[in-house]
Formats: structure tokens, C-alpha cells, sequence
């Protein structure tokens, strides 16, 4: 019985991890990998562009302050579980609109919900291992969730030449919300 509880709880990790990954794909993605393709679609200039990527970081790091009492007071697997249903329906909104202000607030909701992964996969991952594998652990959760700055850079890219960046972060939005509804499920 234990080693279910275990193996649930690693589940639920392992999809706050996935949505840390799309966190920080999406922080660096937009505007980063296709500012120029923004800026010709849109029809804006810069300064439009960037506040993109200026609203994301704006409203994840003033969350950040926030996060820790939701963490104590509702516990890490809902407050992961709320983000995640945030950030689907930025991530959903995004590659479906060309309304400047539309796009705005879907940043807003993805740094909303993005801001609601690292503090509570640290807390959950200090629960279910021991002070010994803890380091690794977190190691290998950051890694992963790094990984997805990476993949927002030069895989893009190259997925866009077969694919455009509204498919791709179609593709991605479905993936989110169909681990929301696993986390759901889980949870």
C-alpha cells in the first residue's frame, strides 16, 4: 500500500515537472524564437513584441511571493494543479488569436500559471524523498525543466520549418491539458 501511495505521488510530480518544462518553454519561446514572425504577423513593432516576454516575467515573479502561502495553505498538489489549468488555457489562447491585447492576457495567464510549479515541486519532492536522495531528485527536476528553454530555442526552430509556431504551440497546449486532466485524475 505504501508503494502506491509512492508511485502516485511520483506521478504527480513527474506532471508538475512536464508543466515546469512547458513553463520555461513558453517563457523563452515567445517572444524569443519568433520575434520576427510576430512582428510581421502582427503588424507591431518591437516594443509591442517584447512585452510579450516583459508581461510573462512580470506576473511570474510578483506570483512568486504568493505562491509560498498558497503552498501551505492548500498544498503543493493543488496549488500545482490550479497552475496547471492556468497556464492550458494560456497556452490554448495564444496560438489561437491575433488580438494584440488577447495575446497579452494569455501571457499574463501562462505567467500566472507557470509561476505555480518550482516552489511547490521543491516542497512535494522534500515529502516523498529522504534527505539523502533529495539533492539528486531536485538535480534532475531542474534539469528537466531547463530543458524546456533549450527546446524553445534551436528545436523550434527547426520544427518550424516543417510546421508553424501556432501548430507547434497548438501541440503543446494539447499536451498540457491532457496532462492536466491526468494530474485531475490522479489528484
Amino acid at each position: 500500500m505504501k508503494n502506491k501511495g509512492f508511485i502516485l505521488h511520483f506521478s504527480l510530480i513527474l506532471l508538475g515537472v512536464l508543466f515546469y518544462f512547458v513553463a520555461n518553454f513558453q517563457r523563452i519561446a515567445v517572444p524569443g524564437a519568433i520575434f520576427d514572425v510576430l512582428e510581421q504577423e502582427l503588424s507591431v513593432g518591437a516594443p509591442q513584441i517584447t512585452a510579450f516576454g516583459a508581461i510573462f516575467m512580470y506576473i511570474y515573479a510578483f506570483t512568486q511571493l504568493l505562491n509560498g502561502v498558497f503552498v501551505d495553505r492548500y498544498g503543493g498538489y493543488r496549488v500545482m494543479f490550479v497552475g496547471g489549468i492556468i497556464m492550458s488555457i494560456g497556452c490554448l489562447i495564444f496560438p489561437l488569436s491575433s488580438n494584440l491585447l488577447v495575446l497579452y492576457f494569455s501571457r499574463a495567464l501562462l505567467g500566472l500559471g507557470g509561476s505555480m510549479f518550482y516552489l511547490r515541486l521543491i516542497k512535494e519532492l522534500g515529502n516523498l524523498f529522504s534527505e539523502k536522495d533529495f539533492g539528486v531528485a531536485l538535480s534532475v527536476m531542474l534539469f528537466i525543466g531547463y530543458a524546456g528553454g533549450i527546446a524553445a530555442n534551436a528545436p523550434f526552430v527547426l520544427a518550424m520549418r516543417y510546421v508553424s509556431w501556432r501548430e507547434i504551440l497548438l501541440i503543446i497546449a494539447g499536451v498540457v491539458i491532457v496532462s492536466v486532466i491526468a494530474y485531475m485524475l490522479i489528484l
